[in-house]
């Protein structure tokens, strides 16, 4: 045998005991998403800043822009460390959940404040401002993904001069970004709230079967618009060189469908949740 070389075998059989089983990523999975929670909160708050900032950035406010960076590396490396190691999507999910957070908390806001002109004003009223936050939000987050590659390339920050005239030049890809995110999350945000219903009661209404086929039209729904997001935003990228080209309907789906899954699964685990607390303290 010493004319052998046996690596090859012992790589596998490295590889097959690093895989996980199906037991290792129910456990990890849970270890993710635990995790993943308490990102939310600074998630929410970074969403709230981007939409108060709308794609203005000071680039003299190095600390501000030092912190965020340092936030985003530690949601990168929060992914990263559950790679391969999970049921695929549950990291990805819960590293966006505090923006969906947010911008479902606006909906819910605009719409119990116009409730009181009829469902069609609070569905509109909600619309309206979960839409403008994802605009606003993913248009900055956009423009700083433009700064870091600016960055890159100077080997520096560019001075607020340079700056505003890049963000000027690529306004209209970052305008375009942000509706493609603003008009299906909107649509998204509806749809859920129209689906599970005031405090959940819509879900199950009209028997199991309505409620198989509500719960089936909720998944998708997330899953078109996302997909119709992640092409449009994807040319937008593509446009500007972070990635390599604009992905098709189906590599769009595909990379979308798990985190997706995922996160409609635990915002209306998250809302149905809510709802039974608020009807065990309504009936105290």
């Amino acid at each position: 045998f010493s004319g052998m070389d046996f690596s090859q075998y012992g790589g596998q059989q490295a590889q097959q005991q690093d895989e996980p089983t199906f037991s290792d990523k129910v456990v990890n999975t849970g270890k993710a998403i635990a995790e993943g929670i308490t990102f939310i909160p600074g998630q929410i708050a970074d969403t709230l800043r981007d939409a108060y900032h709308g794609g203005d950035i000071d680039v003299t406010d190095t600390q501000a822009l030092q912190e965020r960076r340092a936030r985003d590396d530690e949601r990168a490396a929060y992914v990263q460390k559950y790679k391969d190691k999970t049921f695929e999507g549950a990291p990805d999910a819960m590293a966006s959940m505090g923006y969906s957070a947010a911008t479902t908390g606006a909906f819910l806001g605009a719409a119990a404040l116009a409730s009181p002109a009829g469902p069609a004003a609070a569905g509109a009223a909600g619309m309206a401002a979960s839409g403008a936050m994802a605009y606003r939000a993913t248009k900055q987050q956009f423009l700083q993904q433009m700064l870091g590659e600016t960055e890159k390339v100077l080997g520096r920050l560019p001075s607020q001069e340079e700056w505003n005239k890049i963000a000027t030049e690529f306004d209209g890809e970052a305008t375009r970004y942000g509706a493609w995110e603003a008009g299906p999350e909107a649509l998204s945000n509806l749809f859920m709230a129209k689906i599970l219903g005031p405090w959940g009661k819509g879900l199950l209404r009209g028997g199991l079967s309505q409620g198989i086929k509500r719960i089936g039209g909720l998944y998708g729904e997330e899953l078109a618009t996302e997909t119709a997001t992640q092409i449009g935003q994807g040319q937008e990228e593509a446009n500007v060189g972070l990635r390599e080209s604009a992905p098709g309907v189906w590599d769009a789906f595909k990379e979308i469908a798990p985190a997706t899954a995922w996160q409609t699964t635990l915002m209306a685990g998250g809302k149905k949740g809510a709802d039974m607390l608020a009807n065990r303290m309504r009936a105290r």
